[in-house]
């Protein structure tokens, strides 16, 4: 099985920020509640928009709504849009954006390592194809 080394793809990836829909974890690690959701995600709209990134990677369910709500397109259930590469027009910029699974999602299904190390191919792929500059701005999320 092919190992999935997250670090040695974010040294290659150019500037890259890592960043949550949450600011916090909730109690006892459940899943956000919507108005935890609403209360944060004004801090990501400003990193957004301080950052820039020409590519946006969601990481999970609940950052794969947000972006795709914020951005107008149409969602689906995260495994039928793993992996797929979604171009966004906004004013200042065409954005791509990729979800992904969440990497934890390895830790209690070993068998979606694969799927994940092909998506993060894929997501690198992307960034060396569609390049402007030397030095591309991707945010994870």
């Amino acid at each position: 099985m092919k190992s999935l080394n997250i670090t040695r793809f974010l040294d290659s990836a150019g500037e890259v920020y890592i960043t949550n829909v949450l600011k916090c974890r909730p109690p006892g690690n459940r899943n956000p509640a919507v108005a935890e959701i609403k209360a944060c995600t004004p801090y990501l709209d400003a990193q957004l928009e301080i950052i820039k990134p020409e590519v946006i990677a969601t990481l999970g369910n609940f950052s794969l709504s947000y972006i795709f709500d914020k951005f107008g397109l149409k969602k689906d259930k995260i495994s039928k849009m793993h992996g797929k590469v979604f171009t966004v027009s906004t004013i200042a910029s065409v954005k791509k954006i990729m979800p992904l699974y969440h990497p934890a999602v390895a830790t209690y299904n070993p068998g979606m390592k694969e799927v994940l190390v092909e998506d993060f191919k894929m997501l690198f792929f992307t960034l060396a194809k569609n390049t402007n500059t030397n030095q591309q701005q991707i945010i994870f999320l």
